[in-house]
């Protein structure tokens, strides 16, 4: 992160200015959220067909027991690179658009902390599949970057309420015996 957040590469504060996508000359955000809608849904076709496929059994096999894939003759590191392929694809596409909604690249756009908690959102709402993320990416279009605070004070909020729950647990079976 220290690499990243000198002068040289963020353009001495500035950032990088990122073009709309296609070479399109689109300078209202309401056409270019229909534009990444489109992209979007054209994502999640993509995606749900692929978990369809051969491709995405192996996948599931995999994610079921390795062992029992390895017995079957799937090649683990090959499904492995093939799954990090796509998902690196998937967040690629999605941060280019971000950045091309914003209209700018800057390392300070990227909190890793809201990171987390977007993370943690669209792991609640369900991560195999694709509603949890249109969810989650809803969310995160309306809601404005000011809320994030909120929600990394809910999240310890509801972590430590976890952990008290668990310790008050624990020490009653203490007690009781």
């Amino acid at each position: 992160q220290f690499v990243w957040t000198r002068n040289e590469y963020e353009n001495f504060g500035a950032g990088v200015q990122i073009g709309r996508p296609f070479g399109i000359g689109i300078t209202d955000r309401i056409e270019m959220y229909a534009i990444v809608a489109v992209v979007f849904a054209i994502a999640a076709f993509a995606i749900v067909n692929l978990k369809r496929a051969t491709s995405g059994l192996v996948f599931a096999a995999m994610r079921s027991s390795e062992p029992a894939s390895t017995t079957t003759g799937i090649s683990i590191v090959r499904a492995k690179l093939a799954i990090f392929g796509v998902s690196a694809f998937v967040a690629g596409l999605g941060g280019g658009l971000y950045a091309t909604v914003v209209g700018t690249a800057l390392p300070k756009s990227f909190n890793a902390l809201v990171g987390i908690v977007w993370l943690a959102i669209v792991v609640t709402w369900g991560v195999r599949s694709v509603v949890g993320a249109l969810l989650a990416g809803m969310i995160f279009a309306i809601a404005p970057q000011r809320l994030c605070i909120i929600l990394v004070l809910v999240f310890f909020l509801v972590v430590s309420g976890i952990f008290t729950r668990f310790a008050m647990q624990r020490a009653y079976r203490n007690v009781a015996g």
